[in-house]
């Protein structure tokens, strides 16, 4: 395995190529901050993985691989990555469904706010 980084939109993905499986996995951290623009990415991805159900979980494990990626600092640590059509199919819609989610949950909120109001 040989690793390189690669560019996102002005971000910095860290990937390793799999000679045996010949393709490449990219670092979900790296993936989650150049599209979330989190201050925290490792803490966003902690939180996700929290919350998510067993089945979600269960779901993940077959997505991501732990391989050791080089940390900012210098080490090469144990990193959760996914390759491409992992991180296209399952992880986007993951967070998108819960986006949509959260967007419809707020929906929801305004208009039960507005049908109180109504109600005084």
């Amino acid at each position: 395995m040989s690793d390189d980084v690669k560019m996102f939109e002005g971000s910095q993905i860290r990937s390793v190529w799999d000679n045996e499986r010949e393709e490449w996995y990219f670092s979900v951290v790296d993936v989650i901050g150049s599209l979330t623009e989190s201050n925290n990415p490792r803490d966003y991805w902690y939180r996700v993985k929290k919350r998510m159900s067993e089945e979600e979980k269960s779901e993940l494990s077959t997505i991501c691989r732990l391989l050791k990626l080089k940390a900012p600092d210098g080490k090469m640590r144990l990193t959760d990555v996914a390759d491409m059509q992992g991180i296209i199919n399952r992880l986007l819609k993951m967070a998108v469904l819960s986006l949509v989610m959260r967007v419809n949950l707020l929906k929801i909120g305004q208009v039960n706010l507005l049908l109180h109001l109504k109600m005084l």
